[in-house]
């Protein structure tokens, strides 16, 4: 067999173990959302197969996908409000979102996000199967109807405004 004939493998059984975990999960604490769904938003096959395994805890492996998730954005988000004197790509793209306006609604995403985040951490105190249910649906749920959409605006935004003849 061949390195790349030995990844694929590697690739395919670990994508069963993430089907398996996640039905496992999904029967015992009864969220919604399928794994495509999750998957579609949260990378979390891509996130798995980078890591190269399935944790035990399936669960907290989810979580961690979707608290990076936000993080991500959250960095990138901040850095529109706040630039970094030293990022001259960031201060140019911060100046598209200088009204108060703007900022409110990047703060909003910021801190609406958060909620997951902080909410995460108490799913990892607590042993609540209702509290863990929620997360997963809601962070899901708040993903696709208000997260992306409002990150497409905004990167819609500056992808605009790079792409201008100006």
């Amino acid at each position: 067999m061949t390195n790349s004939e030995e990844k694929l493998t590697e690739k395919q059984e670990l994508i069963k173990e993430i089907e398996k975990k996640f039905e496992e999960l999904k029967k015992k604490i009864g969220f919604k959302a399928s794994l495509e769904d999750i998957d579609d938003v949260f990378s979390i096959k891509d996130y798995v197969i980078h890591t190269g395994y399935v944790r035990e805890k399936f669960s907290l492996q989810l979580n961690q996908t979707i608290c990076d998730y936000f993080n991500s954005w959250q960095n990138y988000l901040i850095g529109l409000i706040f630039p970094a004197h030293d990022y001259l790509i960031r201060q140019t793209e911060s100046k598209l979102f200088s009204s108060e306006e703007d900022k409110k609604k990047i703060w909003s995403l910021i801190r609406d996000s958060m909620k997951f985040v902080s909410r995460s951490s108490v799913l990892m105190l607590r042993n609540d199967i209702n509290l863990e249910r929620d997360f997963i649906d809601e962070s899901y749920s708040f993903c696709k109807a208000v997260f992306i959409p409002e990150l497409l605006k905004i990167v819609e935004k500056i992808y605009l405004n790079w792409n201008s003849k100006q």
